[in-house]
């Protein structure tokens, strides 16, 4: 549920994401499929990588929800979505410390990838992407927050 952005060494950023879901509304829909993404192979850091959210870091002023209506906009096209807060989130490695707002939005029409951004993408049930996590090289970030997602929506 974020995609790592950090280009040097020693940074803090402090990111928001969201995982798209493709049904307008039915609640128990939305815990069994995730839109999963394959990045740019251009990207700085990643690339070419699964993910399963999309994310990005929060300009100087801006709120967590602004950004991620702006990220959704950028990356796959949604856009008029209402992003349901689910947690905060950390997400540290020995160069770069994340500080993260997760929501999940839904979504029942077509996704248009900007290609600087990601090239392939589908939805996916559950089982499915448990599996490909093992499978695939997915940004770790995302991978931590949707492991985290999954088990506390199983609880």
């Amino acid at each position: 549920m974020l995609i790592l952005r950090a280009e040097a060494a020693g940074l803090t950023g402090i990111a928001t994401c969201a995982e798209p879901s493709p049904r307008g509304g039915d609640r128990r829909q939305l815990s069994r499929e995730f839109y999963i993404h394959r990045r740019a192979d251009t990207k700085a850091a990643c690339p070419s990588w699964y993910d399963a959210v999309v994310a990005g870091s929060v300009k100087s002023g801006e709120s967590y929800e602004h950004a991620i209506r702006r990220e959704l906009a950028e990356e796959i096209r949604i856009e008029g979505v209402e992003p349901g807060f689910l947690f905060e989130s950390r997400y540290r490695t020995s160069d770069v410390i994340w500080f993260t707002c997760v929501y999940e939005v839904m979504w029942n029409r077509p996704i248009q990838h900007q290609t600087e951004e990601v090239v392939w993408g589908v939805f996916m049930p559950a089982p499915d992407l448990t599996a490909k996590l093992e499978q695939r090289r997915f940004v770790p970030a995302g991978h931590q927050l949707l492991r985290r997602y999954l088990a506390e929506r199983d609880n």
